[in-house]
C-alpha cells in the first residue's frame, strides 16, 4: 500500500496529520517489529472501528482501538506517544507496510479506515488460501487464560434463520445452521461451512476469523460439559457421603447397644455375687452365734439348758449353769 494522504472535503480528522515519523516513533516501530507481542482478541465494532487486545512484553493486556480516533490503554499512549502496541497492530495485524503513514497517525478518516480494513481482509484471505494464517495470535493456553480472566463473550447477535445459504444458496431452514458469533451474526449451513472451512477460515460475510469463534464455542461447550460432569460427581459424592454417614451411625448405635448390654450383664453378675456373699456371711454369723451361746452359759436360754440337762442326765455342771441362769 503506497503511503499517501487521502483528502476529503466531507470528513474532518480528529487529530493532526503527521507527514513523517519522529525519531522516537521510528524507535517504537523497531520495538513493535522485534519484541514479543501477540494478538489475543479482536472485535469488529463497526464498519469504521475495530478493537484489538494485545499481550505486551510485560505480560499485561492492552486494548488498541483503530478507528477515527486511534487509541491504546497503555501508559506510553497516555503521555502522548504513539505506542508499540498501535504500531504492532498496524503492521503485524492489519498488514500495513512499516513505511506507511497510517502506522503512526492518531486520527484517521473513514476513507482511510475503509482502505486499511479492506487491505487487511484481502491479505488475510490470500494467506489463508495458501494455508497460512498471518495473524500473530498467542497460543491456545494464553487465549484460554485471557478469556477466563476477561470473561469474554460473543458480541454479535444471531440473525434470523431465513433466506438462502451464502454457499449452496438453498433455504437455510432446510438444514442445521451455524452462525458467526464473533462478527456479523449471519447464518450458514453447518455442512456447507465445513466444506468452506477446508479452504477458508473466515466468515463468508464479514471475513472475520471463524477459527477463534469456533474455538470459543468449543471451549464454552466443553466448559458446560465439565460443569455438568462436576455437578454430577459432586451429587454422587454427596450421596455416597450420606450412605457412609448412615452406615457409621448404625455401627455406632449397634456398638453402643452391645456395650450397654455388657454393662448391664456385669452389673447383674456383681449383684448375684454380692447376694451369695451376703447369704454366706449370714450363715457364718448364725454358726458363730451358736458357738458363742454354747460356749457361754449366760447366753443360753432356760429351755436349751433344760434340754441339755435332760440329755446329759442331770449333769452336775448343767445344774450349776441352770442355777446361775435362775439367779440372773
Amino acid at each position: 500500500m503506497p503511503p499517501k494522504r487521502i483528502k476529503s472535503a466531507k470528513q474532518k480528522r480528529s487529530c493532526r496529520f503527521y507527514s513523517k515519523p519522529s525519531q522516537a516513533t521510528q524507535d517504537m516501530i523497531q520495538r513493535a517489529l522485534y519484541q514479543r507481542l501477540f494478538l489475543v482478541d479482536r472485535t469488529v465494532k463497526s464498519q469504521y472501528k475495530r478493537e484489538y487486545s494485545i499481550l505486551g512484553t510485560t505480560g499485561n493486556f492492552y486494548t488498541v482501538i483503530i478507528g477515527e480516533k486511534v487509541q491504546c490503554s497503555c501508559p506510553d499512549f497516555d503521555i502522548g506517544h504513539i505506542c508499540k502496541h498501535i504500531i504492532f497492530t498496524m503492521i503485524r495485524v492489519l498488514q500495513l507496510q512499516k513505511n506507511s503513514q497510517y502506522v503512526y497517525q492518531k486520527g484517521l478518516l473513514r476513507d482511510e479506515l475503509t482502505e486499511i480494513f479492506t487491505h487487511a481482509d484481502e491479505m488475510k484471505q490470500r494467506h489463508q488460501q495458501n494455508g497460512f494464517n498471518p495473524l500473530p495470535y498467542a497460543d491456545n493456553k494464553i487465549l484460554t487464560a485471557y478469556h477466563q480472566i476477561t470473561d469474554a463473550h460473543p458480541t454479535a447477535a444471531r440473525k434470523d434463520i431465513k433466506g438462502p445459504c451464502p454457499i449452496c444458496f438453498d433455504d437455510l431452514e432446510q438444514r442445521e445452521c451455524v452462525w458467526c458469533r464473533y462478527g456479523c451474526g449471519q447464518n450458514v449451513h453447518s455442512e456447507c461451512w465445513k466444506m468452506w472451512n477446508t479452504v477458508h477460515n473466515s466468515c463468508v460475510f464479514c471475513r472475520i476469523d471463524w477459527e477463534k469463534t469456533e474455538q470459543f464455542n468449543d471451549e464454552e461447550e466443553t466448559s458446560n460439559k465439565d460443569d455438568n460432569k462436576q455437578q454430577k460427581e459432586i451429587k454422587q459424592d454427596e450421596i455416597k457421603c450420606e450412605d457412609v454417614q448412615e452406615q457409621q451411625q448404625q455401627q455406632q448405635q449397634q456398638q453402643y447397644e452391645e456395650e450397654e448390654q455388657k454393662y448391664n450383664d456385669d452389673l447383674n453378675d456383681i449383684d448375684d455375687d454380692e447376694e451369695e456373699k451376703e447369704d454366706e456371711d449370714d450363715e457364718d454369723d448364725d454358726d458363730e452365734d451358736d458357738d458363742i451361746i454354747m460356749s457361754h452359759p449366760s447366753k443360753r436360754s432356760r429351755k436349751q439348758l433344760e434340754e441339755q440337762m435332760v440329755d446329759d442326765d442331770h449333769d452336775e455342771e448343767v445344774q450349776e449353769d441352770l442355777h446361775e441362769c435362775v439367779i440372773e
